[in-house]
């Protein structure tokens, strides 16, 4: 991208195994001369890049993708990355020397390391627009008090649920959970981000406290649950994780047969929606209501399903069945139910207590309960109908 005397180069990179010897990303040349190259060079835990013979002290990931940007001008040349997410540009290095003429551009890479594997791609929509990227499918927004977006974040996959605490933004993206620190909301930054090695269709996510430690569980679909300790922002980490294929329904394992899509927490329960997945609803039907999960124990958490009576349940069973939400207000747990309305739990005693339906709507999915006792509702509109929002003051 060319404006004026100013150029532009970008491209995405990925390393995608350790090396040893410098990898040269060549860019401009005048003849056979290489005037311009991005030097990508091993250390301890990574690689660091810099602009022809300069020093950094940035580590960048082996196996991760970085979108890569070279500024060349007559008043220097800066090089910026950043990294799949597309947040804004970071400056890695720069310098005042007015940049070399040349009359040549092509990427390619040069380096005397043997079986180097190194990938480049574009990702762009449009090959004039480097900020521009197809590997942006989702958005989260950051507002501050008056509702005004004081910073935008892309993500490569839908955002299916949001949460935060202890100043850590998680992002669960469909088929990743990413980590932000929010500390500065006008400049978050990314802390750590979890690719599944399978397609792991995850979805919403909540936090808890307990023992002085923060924690967020993300329901991940027809493949069950995770916890992860947020409480040290350089140490993220996964401290449970449980695909229910050890919980049987209907005599065989309920790993791929049941959907977990969201929760609410009453330590020592997780307390989560449980429906059939597309695939089963002929079969497991029934299976739908809440799963009391106790995790007192990480590592053998004990779980068991109260299933709404077969009398309550809803006949539509488009899309994701419900229930597919869940929210509490005080020992009361209230779950979305379709057609049928919103059915309710007391959780008040050693086991749930399925109290019944509350009628409302006519195709009830979201809903949102405030801590003094407002039920915020709408219909999703499977059914054919209008969609309405409904309000309601639970007493």
């Amino acid at each position: 991208k060319t404006t004026g005397n100013v150029g532009e180069f970008s491209y995405w990179f990925n390393i995608k195994k350790p090396f040893y010897q410098t990898i040269k990303c060549l860019l401009t040349y005048t003849g056979d001369i290489c005037k311009l190259r991005v030097n990508c060079i091993p250390v301890d835990n990574g690689y660091s890049m810099s602009l022809n013979n300069s020093q950094t002290s940035k580590i960048f990931n082996v196996g991760e993708w970085y979108n890569v940007k070279v500024k060349t001008s007559s008043k220097g040349t800066s090089l910026y990355y950043r990294n799949a997410e597309c947040s804004d540009w970071i400056l890695i290095s720069s310098n005042s020397m007015p940049s070399d003429e040349f009359d040549a551009v092509s990427i390619g890479i040069s380096t005397n390391q043997t079986n180097a594997e190194v990938l480049i791609d574009d990702f762009y929509f449009n090959e004039t627009d480097i900020d521009n990227v197809t590997y942006v499918n989702g958005k989260t927004y950051i507002l501050d008090n008056n509702l005004s977006v004081v910073n935008c974040l892309n993500t490569d996959h839908h955002v299916t649920g949001l949460a935060v605490d202890n100043e850590v933004l998680i992002v669960s993206g469909l088929f990743n959970v990413k980590f932000y620190d929010v500390s500065n909301p006008r400049s978050p930054k990314w802390l750590y981000t979890y690719r599944p090695v399978f397609e792991r269709d995850i979805q919403n996510v909540t936090t808890f406290r307990e023992g002085g430690r923060c924690y967020a569980v993300v329901c991940c679909h027809y493949s069950g649950f995770m916890i992860w300790d947020i409480t040290e922002k350089d140490n993220i980490k996964l401290v449970c994780d449980d695909d229910f294929s050890d919980y049987e329904v209907n005599g065989i394992s309920a790993r791929g047969r049941i959907n977990c899509f969201s929760c609410v927490v009453n330590y020592p329960y997780i307390y989560a929606t449980v429906s059939p997945t597309p695939s089963y609803v002929s079969t497991h039907k029934n299976i739908a209501g809440i799963m009391r999960i106790d995790i007192s124990s990480f590592t053998n958490p004990i779980k068991e399903i109260y299933c709404i009576p077969e009398s309550d349940l809803t006949n539509n069973t488009s899309g994701d069945p419900t229930p597919n939400r869940i929210a509490r207000y005080r020992n009361t747990l209230l779950i979305n139910n379709r057609d049928k309305g919103i059915a309710t739990y007391d959780i008040s005693k050693n086991t749930p207590v399925y109290l019944g339906l509350f009628p409302v709507g006519t195709s009830i999915n979201t809903l949102t309960v405030t801590p003094d006792g407002r039920l915020f509702t709408g219909d999703d509109g499977s059914m054919g109908t209008k969609s309405s929002f409904y309000y309601v003051k639970i007493e």
